[in-house]
C-alpha cells in the first residue's frame, strides 16, 4: 500500500503581498502628484525627499562634524570644482621641447679632439669617423654608392699631419680589417694610371690557380673595369684637379655570364681628395667580397688581391718602368686589347704578368 507523504503545512503569503503593495502605492500616489509640475520642481521634490529620509544619519553626522547647517555640510564633503588650467599656447610648448632637447644633447655631447692635443699615432682611431660624435650621423653615399672620404676619415683632424704619418694612420687602420686592403699612393703617380685608366678603361688579367706550376701554368682570368667619380667637395686647404675612381675585378668567366649583374670579387676606390700639396698622397681602399655562408672570409684570397693589383699596375705604368723588354711588351698588349682586338695575344700575357 502506497503512502502518502503528509502534506506541509501551507505558508502565510498575505504578509509578503501586503508589505510589497504597502512599498508601492506610495510610488504611485507620489508619481500621480508630480504630474504637471516641471522638471526643476520635479528634481527639488526628490532632493527633499532624500533628505527628510536620511534626516537622522545627516543631523547625527552634523553634530559629529560641528557644523551649524546642511549646506556647511556639503561644501566640507564636496569640494570646490578647480579651474581648468589654460593650456600652453602651441608655440610655446615647441619652443620649450626643443629648448630641453638641445641641453640633454649639450650634456651628452663629447667634444671634438684638439688636433694639437693628439699624438699623431697610426693605431689612434680618433682620426677616424665614428669615434668623434661631431661628425656621427651624416647622410651615407654621395650619390654614386661609394662613401666619400669624409665618412672615412676625420678630415679636419688629419689635415695638420705629415704625409708619412697620414700614410702610415691609413694602412694600420685598414690592416685588422677582414677582406679589406689599403694603400697610400704618391700624386704623380695616381695621375699617371689615371690617364692611362680613362684612356683604356678594361683589361683582363690572369691570376695563378692554386695548382698552377711553371711546368704546367694554370690561371683563372679575370675582368678589370674602371669607374670615374665626380671630384670631391675641395677642402679649403688641398683643392685638387684629380678624380676620384673605382676599380672592379670580375672573374671573366663570371662577367660573361651575367655581364652588368656580375659580382665583383675585388672593389677598389681611389681617393683624392689630399692628393693636393703639402700631402701629396691618394688613399686607396680595397674591398674583398665576403661569402655569403662565411661572412669572415672573402671570395678572393688576400695575397691573390694583391696579386692581381701588381699585375695591374705592370700593365698601366708600364711606360713609367724604362724601355725595358718586358715593360714595352705590356703597354703593347693594353694598347692592343682596345686598338687591335684581333691580334691580342692571351698566351703572351699570362707569360709577362708576372715576369720579373
Amino acid at each position: 500500500m502506497l503512502r502518502l507523504p503528509r502534506a506541509l503545512p501551507l505558508r502565510r503569503t498575505t504578509s509578503l503581498f501586503s508589505r510589497r503593495l504597502h512599498t508601492t502605492r506610495p510610488l504611485l500616489e507620489s508619481n500621480g502628484e508630480r504630474e504637471g509640475l516641471s522638471v526643476r520642481e520635479q528634481l527639488e521634490l526628490t532632493r527633499k525627499a532624500h533628505e527628510l529620509k536620511y534626516a537622522d544619519k545627516l543631523k547625527r553626522k552634523m553634530e559629529e562634524e560641528g557644523l551649524p547647517t546642511l549646506e556647511e555640510l556639503k561644501k566640507r564633503k564636496i569640494p570646490a570644482a578647480q579651474p581648468k588650467k589654460a593650456a600652453d599656447p602651441p608655440a610655446e610648448k615647441e619652443n620649450v621641447v626643443v629648448e630641453e632637447k638641445a641641453e640633454k644633447e649639450a650634456a651628452v655631447e663629447a667634444p671634438v679632439p684638439d688636433p694639437a692635443q693628439l699624438k699623431a699615432a697610426p693605431e689612434r682611431d680618433e682620426y677616424f669617423v665614428g669615434s668623434v660624435r661631431k661628425v656621427e650621423g651624416r647622410k651615407e653615399g654621395d650619390g654614386t654608392g661609394v662613401k666619400p672620404l669624409s665618412q672615412i676619415l676625420n678630415l679636419p683632424l688629419v689635415l695638420p699631419l705629415p704625409p708619412s704619418t697620414l700614410s702610415k694612420l691609413w694602412t694600420s687602420h685598414h690592416a685588422s680589417k677582414l677582406n679589406t686592403l689599403s694603400a697610400s699612393i704618391p700624386t704623380p703617380t695616381y695621375s699617371t694610371l689615371l690617364r692611362r685608366a680613362q684612356r683604356y678603361p678594361a683589361f683582363v688579367l690572369p691570376l695563378p690557380t692554386a695548382s698552377h706550376t711553371p711546368a704546367s701554368p694554370q690561371f683563372e682570368t679575370y675582368y678589370l673595369e674602371w669607374g670615374f667619380l665626380p671630384p670631391p667637395p675641395s677642402l679649403p686647404s688641398s683643392p685638387t684637379p684629380l678624380r676620384p675612381s673605382t676599380l672592379l675585378f670580375t672573374p671573366l668567366q663570371e662577367y660573361k655570364t651575367r655581364q652588368a649583374f656580375a659580382q665583383p670579387f675585388l672593389a677598389l676606390t681611389h681617393y683624392v681628395d689630399l692628393s693636393a700639396p703639402p700631402h701629396e698622397l691618394v688613399l686607396m681602399k680595397g674591398d674583398i667580397t665576403s661569402l655569403s655562408a662565411d661572412p669572415e672570409r672573402g671570395v678572393l684570397d688576400a695575397k691573390d688581391a694583391q696579386l692581381l693589383l701588381l699585375a695591374m699596375q705592370r700593365f698601366y705604368l708600364a711606360e713609367e718602368e724604362g724601355h725595358g723588354k718586358e715593360a714595352q711588351e705590356r703597354a703593347r698588349l693594353l694598347r692592343s686589347f682596345h686598338e687591335r682586338p684581333e691580334s691580342f695575344d692571351f698566351g703572351r700575357l699570362c707569360e709577362v704578368a708576372y715576369e720579373l
